[in-house]
């Protein structure tokens, strides 16, 4: 993805009061943060087992530049990079020095990790969810997000580093400059609310998800972070070092200042801490094994002091990736400078239009999706439809086949004890038949014999 810079003519109202060289002292990070501002959307779905198992997730970030930037300065040695920030204790708009020191008796150095800080370069807001889908007729669908805007998290860009980039003949060599995301505790930090509807997580644990816990978390772990990095890989698996403590979204911004463009590094790990009563706690394993390789869920990770509490959806990004064609990493998720129909946007952004030139990662996407929901739905369901109708029809077969061979055994069984029955009635009324004559003579004879002797 490439954009075009364009220069920053104007400053806020509070830096209308600046000098002329402290405007120009701090036109190059501003200008280095111009592209960076606005609303950034990140999405991907997944469908697998001929759309039994299905995933989808996102993330929308929207980045405004922050006012109270003007208090901020320069000092050899405060190094923002490792928790520290500049700041003018009188404001003045002295802005951002990337080359000279503003020493002198209104600036300090603080210590963001114990220290509310009065300025940052931007304002971030943040909406992210995820939805999993199983069977094919009768679906059970878990769907949790965090159903409004979190934020302001106020963030640093610290310069990481700038290096020149070239053969060494000063007219082909040029400058890249990034700058990495430091979590600064405002006066705004403790007011962070979860939004009325949030279902990835109980209200009552915000703070520590989402909310100021999370930040000073944020803050104490990001100088060791690298973008990239496995926030929760010392709790994969096990509960020796303790619970996974949620980490706020990190990204780079990387500036070319020869080709004048941009482009952003992109990682949040989204943590999933489901109560063991929740039917998710037990579904995750399921999903992890049938989604591997189409879907990025990681873990399970300690939470709770349980070594399976936790699971991971990763979302990461490089835009850069959609402009060199050498690079072999790849990103399960699409990515979009704006908004999209049907996810978040802020107020008042519009949705690019439909010939926009604005690119996203497709090409180097690992995976692309091109049918619909309802077309898997309606695939899935008549394969599952096909294959219910001729398991049926072997069944019935075998059955029939079953039932036909029995009634013939029946019918050659019955046929033959039948006709033998025949044949021994014939042959006991052959017996019977002298007897019955004999006994017959002899009830005759009994009364003559009898008669006779009275007469003798």
């Amino acid at each position: 993805m490439t954009f075009q810079s364009t220069t920053t003519t104007t400053t806020s109202a509070f830096a209308s009061s600046a000098s002329a060289s402290a405007s120009a002292r701090s036109i190059s990070k501003l200008d280095a943060m111009h592209d960076l501002l606005g609303t950034w959307t990140l999405h991907t779905d997944a469908s697998v087992d001929i759309g039994y198992y299905k995933a989808k997730s996102f993330l929308v970030m929207h980045v405004l530049q922050d006012p109270l930037r003007v208090y901020s300065c320069q000092l050899k040695g405060c190094d923002e990079l490792n928790n520290q920030a500049c700041q003018q204790s009188g404001g003045g708009g002295g802005g951002f020095s990337e080359n000279d020191d503003d020493d002198d008796n209104n600036t300090e150095c603080l210590d963001t990790e114990t220290n509310i800080v009065e300025w940052s370069d931007v304002s971030v807001f943040f909406q992210f969810g995820f939805t999993l889908t199983s069977g094919a007729v009768w679906k059970t669908r878990i769907h949790q997000d965090t159903s409004g805007w979190l934020g302001p998290y106020n963030v640093v860009l610290a310069r990481n580093q700038t290096k020149m980039v070239g053969s060494g003949n000063h007219s082909s060599s040029y400058t890249r400059t990034s700058y990495v995301s430091r979590y600064v505790s405002t006066l705004a930090t403790d007011y962070l609310q979860p939004p009325v509807n949030i279902s990835l997580v109980p209200p009552a644990k915000f703070d520590a998800y989402a909310g100021a816990i999370a930040v000073q978390q944020t803050i104490h772990a990001q100088p060791q972070l690298h973008v990239g990095d496995d926030a929760y890989g010392m709790q994969q698996g096990s509960c020796e070092n303790g619970n996974a403590q949620p980490i706020l979204p990190r990204f780079q911004w990387t500036t070319d200042d020869k080709y004048n463009t941009s482009s952003l590094q992109f990682d949040f790990q989204l943590l999933s801490i489901p109560e063991k009563k929740d039917p998710l706690y037990k579904q995750w394993p399921s999903f992890q094994k049938h989604l591997e390789g189409e879907f990025p869920i990681q873990g399970p990770y300690c939470y709770n002091d349980d070594s399976k509490g936790g699971y991971v959806v990763d979302i990461s990004v490089d835009t850069s990736s959609s402009e060199n064609e050498n690079t072999t990493d790849y990103s399960y998720f699409e990515w979009t400078k704006g908004c999209i129909e049907g996810l978040p946007c802020w107020p008042g952004e519009d949705f690019p239009p439909s010939n926009s030139t604005i690119p996203d990662d497709n090409h180097h996407h690992h995976h692309h999706h091109s049918t619909t929901d309802d077309d898997q739905m309606n695939r899935a369901v008549l394969t599952y439809a096909c294959y219910f109708l001729a398991l049926s029809l072997i069944i019935s077969l075998v059955c029939n086949c079953q039932l036909s061979a029995k009634l013939k055994h029946l019918h050659r069984r019955g046929y033959g004890h039948q006709h033998q029955q025949h044949h021994e009635v014939d042959e006991d009324e052959d017996e019977e038949e002298p007897t019955t004559a004999a006994t017959t003579r002899e009830e005759l004879e009994e009364p003559l014999l009898a008669e006779g002797s009275e007469t003798a």
